[in-house]
């Protein structure tokens, strides 16, 4: 009661000692509560703190008297090589223990296992994994398990081991969310933010930005809902247009090694958004940080800075060189471009109308429009015919109409990690992983099938049209505008010839 607050004011020292009495008469659930209040340092000022060895022991006493909790403890230090070696199996064996007193914990663990070796295992056998992971945390989420009904919801969401069905999944994430999980918050407002990619709703725009700040209000360092607010306040998408809030939630986002994050703040501070006056020397500051952490677009955004120069920052061909090619080897479109056109003119580098050339198709089977229209003015390419046409829209990973970033996410982690190690492409952590206060984050997925992400800009309507040059306008990002822009005319003037 003391430790919850329940019926009484919250005072974890009364706590604390009320369990060493009970640790006295060795009492298995007062041992293991002294346990957890000596590993998290939350033992009175005048208590001396004991090691991890000395933690351990009382975990090991605790499961020893047939304690769930403490089985479960053990179970995932054993998984993850935390004060123990890692050993998976005697785990397996703690986590199967604590099962047969249907500790949810426990339960979800197991879970997440079998969804692991789903990840690893050859097509055969995956399915058959998949059914006993979802099973599994079923029965976790039956019992109570919030995390649980999150990984569920993932599951539901990613159509991994059950038919995809994204109002089951929106239910678990809501049941997780309402119990007060921060994760399942993060979830909900996700979802609603993925229906904007075709509802264009303002209301699920509103929805995304509650839930993204219940989310932070719960978890301070859940990085990945900064970074989304940011997008909001940016683009003025269910809140009010507010670069100021957009570039502190960025850089609180950057602060927890979001690498797109950081690249926003420089792109904010590179260019008059009526935040501040453009800052480019500490535009680059960001932009390197966002580079060492694996942003594709940040090497974009510098390259183009050393080409042209800029105010507090020298020109130097080379690196202007270096990061194009380092974007293109990330697989940015533009990195494949800018080199392209050097090595067509010469500049900075010797110029080559074959590698150029090559570089242009590259850019072009990565989804550069620039790059596709220049290969049919110069008849590399055939003309496009009015069936072949796709929007921007067919790739997820990629820039939304609104203007909104929707990365490829994958639900499996590092245990103990409790920012993202992000890569080119940020991925979003928004798998769960319970007895600590880490998120998990799985494997390898793509997001949500092509079918549903086709644009309907060739739409015959012209009603359709309009609004869809509308939104190019205004939330596109700079340097990914003129694509939709030169498309937009493109389409405008197909329907004049029509006519």
């Amino acid at each position: 009661m003391f430790e919850t607050g329940t019926g009484v004011e919250k005072n974890l020292v009364k706590a604390f000692r009320l369990y060493k009495e009970g640790d006295r008469l060795e009492d298995p659930a007062c041992r293991f509560a002294l346990g957890k209040y000596f590993e998290n340092n939350l033992v009175p000022e005048d208590e001396q703190n004991r090691g991890m060895e000395d933690v351990v022991s009382y975990y090991e006493y605790a499961a020893d008297k047939g304690h769930a909790e403490a089985m479960t403890k053990l179970g995932y230090m054993h998984e993850h090589g935390i004060y123990y070696d890692k050993n998976v199996n005697r785990a397996l064996d703690y986590y199967k223990k604590a099962r047969k007193q249907n500790d949810p914990l426990a339960i979800n663990y197991l879970g997440l296992y079998y969804y692991r070796m789903a990840q690893r295992s050859e097509e055969s056998l995956k399915q058959k994994y998949y059914e006993q992971a979802i099973n599994l945390f079923k029965e976790s989420r039956r019992l109570g398990c919030t995390r649980a009904s999150n990984n569920l919801g993932m599951c539901y969401e990613q159509g991994t081991g059950v038919e995809r069905d994204m109002a089951e999944a929106l239910e678990c994430y809501m049941e997780a969310a309402t119990r007060g999980y921060s994760q399942g918050m993060f979830n909900v407002g996700y979802v609603h933010l993925y229906r904007t990619k075709r509802s264009r709703l303002n209301e699920d725009y509103e929805k995304a930005a509650h839930w993204f700040r219940a989310a932070i209000v719960k978890d301070p360092e859940l990085v990945d809902a900064y970074f989304y607010l940011g997008l909001l306040f940016e683009k003025g998408l269910g809140v009010d247009c507010d670069y100021h809030s957009a570039f502190g939630y960025y850089k609180k986002a950057a602060s927890l090694e979001h690498p797109k994050a950081a690249t926003k703040c420089g792109n904010l501070l590179a260019t008059p958004h009526g935040l501040v006056n453009p800052d480019k020397v500490e535009a680059l500051k960001y932009y390197k940080r966002a580079s060492e952490l694996g942003d594709a677009e940040a090497y974009l955004r510098m390259a183009e800075m050393y080409e042209e120069g800029a105010e507090g920052v020298r020109r130097n061909e080379k690196l202007a060189v270096q990061y194009y090619e380092r974007a293109r080897e990330l697989g940015l479109a533009e990195g494949s471009v800018n080199l392209s056109r050097m090595y067509e003119t010469g500049a900075f580098v010797k110029k080559d109308t074959n590698r150029a050339r090559e570089l242009l198709i590259e850019g072009a089977n990565n989804g550069s429009y620039i790059a596709r229209n220049k290969l049919i003015s110069t008849g590399v390419l055939p003309s496009m015919h009015a069936g072949d046409e796709k929007d921007d829209d067919s790739s997820v990973s990629g820039p939304d109409p609104s203007g909104m970033y929707f990365p490829k996410r994958s639900p499996f982690a590092r245990p103990e990690s409790k920012r993202s190690a992000f890569g080119s492409a940020f991925e979003s952590k928004r798998i769960s992983q319970i007895g600590s206060p880490t998120r998990m984050q799985f494997g390898e997925h793509n997001e949500y099938p092509e079918e549903e992400n086709k644009s309907h800009a060739r739409e015959k309507s012209e009603s359709t049209i309009k609004p869809r040059l509308h939104l190019s306008l205004i939330h596109i990002s700079e340097p990914t505008r003129p694509l939709y822009i030169s498309y937009a005319v493109f389409c405008l003037k197909k329907k004049k010839k029509k006519k």
